[in-house]
């Protein structure tokens, strides 16, 4: 884990415009009324179950009759990450899944030690799921450590990505609600990190977990990260 919000917070948005970078996805479609909880309930088959290895989400989805939205792909930017993404339906309501994987290890020279690599399941409904919003809480049954708008703005310019993407980025932002969470798997449970000496042993481990819920009126996603064991480097 880093040590403060504010570096989660910057490392989150930097993976979540990579890989908005990467699908062109803008959450642009209006929803239908979803049935139960399907968002959580396809959160619980691909992402917890599958340890968000992106071979096992795979897997999962295509069981469940997925069908591939984009072939995986890789980047360099801001170090090596790899992500493919599906369509599937999960209780009559359409989904895209996303598997990724981000290594600050393979980047030359490689980030510090205290980065891991990470394994990130992505979830994206173009409806407001509120209900799964509410399993998905009680199910993680920790507070998060921040709850916010989007109140750091995308940039206007940056070098090398066309302002239009920006634009749409900042469009699919709007009115946008940010729930970070992060914890320490122990035995399934999930103990939020108050002391950082534990959350070092815990993250060279591969036990620490981050889950980050985007709501807004038009659409629900998360990017559930699994934080993978440091080998020495």
């Amino acid at each position: 884990m880093m040590s403060s919000v504010t570096g989660w917070r910057g490392y989150m948005r930097r993976i979540l415009l990579g890989i908005f970078l990467m699908t062109g996805s803008t959450s642009a479609l209006a929803g239908l009324s979803p049935p139960a909880t399907p968002l959580f309930d396809a959160f619980k088959t691909f992402c917890a179950a599958t340890g968000a290895e992106p071979a096992a989400v795979a897997s999962a989805v295509k069981a469940a009759g997925g069908t591939q939205f984009m072939p995986p792909t890789t980047t360099d930017f801001p170090f090596p990450i790899t992500l493919a993404s599906w369509n599937v339906e999960v209780e009559g309501q359409k989904m895209e899944i996303s598997a990724s994987g981000s290594f600050p290890s393979k980047k030359n020279p490689p980030f510090p030690t205290q980065v891991a690599d990470t394994y990130t399941c992505g979830i994206e409904v173009r409806t407001n799921d509120r209900a799964s919003v509410a399993a998905l809480q009680k199910w993680i049954g920790i507070a998060p450590y921040n709850v916010a708008p989007d109140d750091e703005p995308t940039p206007a310019h940056v070098k090398g990505i066309p302002d239009k993407v920006l634009k749409s980025f900042a469009e699919a932002s709007k009115d946008l609600t940010m729930y970070f969470y992060a914890y320490t798997d122990v035995n399934g449970a999930h103990v939020k990190i108050t002391d950082p000496a534990a959350g070092r042993s815990a993250r060279r481990a591969g036990r620490n977990r981050q889950l980050v819920l985007l709501q807004n009126p038009r659409g629900v996603s998360l990017q559930y990260m699994r934080e993978l064991p440091i080998a020495d480097r």
